[in-house]
């Protein structure tokens, strides 16, 4: 498959399952397709994110190598939204190594906190954090807190996770 060629337009759902067949388990082309991801082209980064984040869900051990940088790539400033929801949409589903947990953490915590982050972002970083006071259950009120504030603003996409979130950490 021609990542360049396919990346040039945008894709829709169909190109994206193409993309995640093809990639499969299969660390070369996953490693073709992360220098899409971590790549200066903004257009073909964000479209690449998207299989992405599919891949990394059925296949978590591709993403090892990368890791750190899809970390690091979310402080970046200007990330394209699509690029950054994608990388959330992948961490709340993976084990994330230990020695990038506060690095997830602050930055997650930043991200709940924004005002001009998109509300898709919010919620992924909600889920992460939620995971991450499964292994650092001290921060299970600074989550509550944080939570709090933010249902203070209309959202109901972030209210609606907030709430199931609150939910569980209250058992």
């Amino acid at each position: 498959m021609d990542f360049n060629k396919a990346f040039s337009n945008n894709i829709n759902k169909k190109d994206v399952e193409q993309i995640t067949c093809y990639v499969g388990n299969n660390q070369k082309r996953f490693s073709e397709l992360m220098k899409y991801v971590l790549g200066n082209d903004t257009q073909k980064a964000r479209l690449a994110a998207w299989p992405m984040s599919y891949v990394v869900i059925d296949y978590q051990s591709l993403i090892r190598p990368y890791l750190k940088a899809c970390v690091d790539k979310l402080y970046e400033k200007n990330v394209h939204p699509a690029i950054k929801r994608n990388i959330l949409r992948f961490l709340q589903e993976i084990d994330i190594p230990a020695k990038l947990h506060a690095k997830t953490l602050n930055i997650c915590f930043k991200i709940i906190s924004a005002t001009d982050e998109p509300i898709a972002c919010k919620a992924f970083a909600l889920s992460i954090l939620e995971n991450l006071t499964k292994i650092y259950p001290e921060l299970q009120n600074e989550l509550h807190l944080h939570i709090m504030q933010e249902m203070e603003k209309p959202s109901a996409a972030f209210a609606s996770r907030a709430k199931k979130i609150l939910k569980r950490l209250n058992k």
